[in-house]
């Protein structure tokens, strides 16, 4: 017979938070260094290349679009944006780990 909630049961669990921990840090880690690192890039309009794809069109349609409202201040509040965006997925983050431990965790 198996306990419901086994030793073996909670370790799994715990390793699967961990590698979901550590990839969630990664995205937040991302978003923050991202922002930091565009803050002092001077902006300018990307032509479109045809061999970038999808996910290229996507990055030069929201860059010049952003360009064309904002000017010379795009990048700074893409950065803003970016930085507060990290910033909120960790602060968010943090009851809900703190309650997933909690539950795994309690002694009946």
């Amino acid at each position: 017979m198996s306990k419901k909630n086994s030793f073996s049961e909670k370790i799994g669990i715990l390793i699967f938070v961990l590698i979901g921990g550590i990839f969630y840090l990664f995205f937040i880690h991302f978003f923050i260094t991202s922002g930091f690192s565009i803050w002092g890039i001077d902006p300018s309009i990307m032509n479109l290349n045809t061999k970038s794809g999808l996910t290229g069109l996507a990055y030069t349609f929201i860059n010049n679009l952003m360009v064309s409202l904002f000017g010379s201040f795009a990048y700074k509040i893409s950065a803003i944006v970016l930085i507060v965006a990290g910033v909120t997925i960790f602060v968010g983050a943090l009851p809900i780990g703190y309650y997933l431990l909690r539950e795994t965790f309690k002694k009946k």
